[in-house]
């Protein structure tokens, strides 16, 4: 056990002579740093935040090794009045259509 701990640490070791670094994600997303795979609406989060970490990303020195995969914040969703105010007037403009359609028809059968 001892000897894998001596490793992990002179690894850490080489990896900090190479200049090679994870870097942080919980700031705004950043499209040259970020890969983002997902977004979803948070009450937590403002909008172009990541929200979640799915891969760690490195930089070598000042390049981009990898980028960091990530889930960022699209902000609050809508809230539930307007959803409701939404699906109302869908519903008002299918019944208007369907009340035309016969009269389009009838128009059809005229010809």
């Amino acid at each position: 056990m001892l000897h894998l701990v001596v490793l992990c640490y002179e690894c850490f070791l080489l990896f900090n002579l190479l200049y090679l670094k994870p870097f942080c994600f919980l700031f705004y997303f950043w499209v040259q740093l970020h890969e983002a795979i997902a977004r979803e609406e948070s009450e937590e989060f403002d909008e172009g935040i990541v929200s979640q970490e799915f891969r760690r990303g490195f930089l070598l020195g000042e390049r981009l090794l990898r980028p960091a995969m990530v889930k960022v914040s699209s902000g609050p969703g809508k809230s539930k009045s307007t959803e409701t105010t939404e699906a109302s007037t869908e519903q008002s403009a299918e019944s208007v259509s369907s009340e035309e359609q016969p009269a389009a028809a009838a128009a059809v059968d005229e010809r």
